[in-house]
């Protein structure tokens, strides 16, 4: 019984690890050192010895090279922005769809792997799957990379990879939300919007679809009709803003310390960004202005907060933010 229930074990820890890491049985056996077709035929319930050695030499590699968890990108400071985007991921983790767009520099990519690190239990199992979706991305790329993010096999052609998708949602007690970051790019790709949408509908799974201003165009009312589908399923739709005058002015004393008022009108100034025909305050460029005033300080006058710090809030003062969105 023993034996049958370490085998059980290396096989549910083996396939999770494949699927995290993104590698293949092959490479597995070359780091286990064991031959590929060993570890296939035991990958494949074909194996016809005891699997109490193999089982516990797989489990042990495992244990000494966990899936990393990816760590906070830098300072979260609770903001408008923030807040919104939380919200949205709530949403999503109760399976709702929600469109979130907005000018370059709102900082969504940001709030994202923040919330994704924040995510992780104690076994390695996140509540939320992000995928950032590049210029290139095909559609076969995008499943995989949801795969991934599920801790799924992401391997075979794209019906393999969609049932072990479906799969591994179903086995959750809780849906993660998903999270598609720079889903702009994928404005003109129909058969990949269409994969990610029966993803969301037999998946039974929310998610938040982000971008910048194009992607508020691709799914306006009046946009091409392939896309009617996609529009019936957002639950909410909302533009971010750029940051307000206070809150650069909030975010300046906690990263700077005392700054003079005189400081603060340049520093608004500074990060006023022009964005097609309207002007916004861009958290970016306020982080590179901070940077620039930071180095030109003495080392001892530095903020011992140095790094990033992203922004927007209309509460009176900034906190950091922290834990698992509930």
């Amino acid at each position: 019984m023993v034996e049958v229930a370490l085998a059980l074990q290396a096989h549910q820890e083996f396939r999770a690890y494949l699927g995290r890491m993104g590698v293949s049985t092959a490479q597995m056996a070359d780091r286990l050192h064991v031959k590929r077709r060993t570890l296939m035929d035991w990958h494949s319930g074909l194996y016809q010895t005891s699997e109490e050695p193999l089982a516990a030499t797989i489990l042990a590699y495992i244990r000494a090279h966990p899936p990393r968890v990816p760590r906070k990108p830098g300072t979260l400071y609770e903001t408008a922005n923030v807040r919104v985007l939380d919200d949205c991921i709530r949403r999503a983790r109760r399976g709702e769809w929600c469109l979130v767009f907005g000018a370059p520099g709102t900082q969504k990519s940001f709030v994202f792997e923040t919330r994704l690190a924040e995510s992780f239990t104690p076994a390695g199992e996140a509540g939320i799957v992000y995928v950032y979706a590049s210029a290139g991305m095909s559609s076969s790329a995008l499943l995989k990379e949801i795969a991934r993010g599920l801790g799924t096999l992401a391997q075979g052609h794209r019906h393999q990879i969609i049932s072990n998708i479906l799969y591994a949602l179903s086995e959750r007690p809780q849906p993660p939300a998903l999270i598609v970051d720079e889903a702009h790019h994928l404005g003109g790709k129909i058969e990949t919007l269409e994969i990610l949408r029966e993803i969301g509908d037999r998946g039974r799974i929310g998610m938040v679809v982000a971008g910048h201003d194009d992607l508020g165009e691709i799914f306006h009312d009046d946009a091409r009709a392939p896309l009617e589908q996609w529009r019936s399923r957002f639950d909410r739709r909302v533009r971010l803003p750029g940051l307000k005058k206070d809150e650069i002015d909030l975010i300046a004393r906690a990263e700077l310390g005392d700054v003079s008022d005189a400081a603060l009108h340049k520093l608004r100034h500074g990060c006023e960004v022009a964005h097609r025909s309207e002007k916004y305050l861009s958290v970016r460029t306020l982080l590179k202005i901070i940077s620039q005033v930071r180095e030109g300080r003495p080392r001892s006058e530095r903020s011992s907060q140095a790094g990033t710090a992203w922004c927007a809030t209309t509460r009176p003062t900034l906190t950091s933010t922290g834990g698992v969105i509930p």
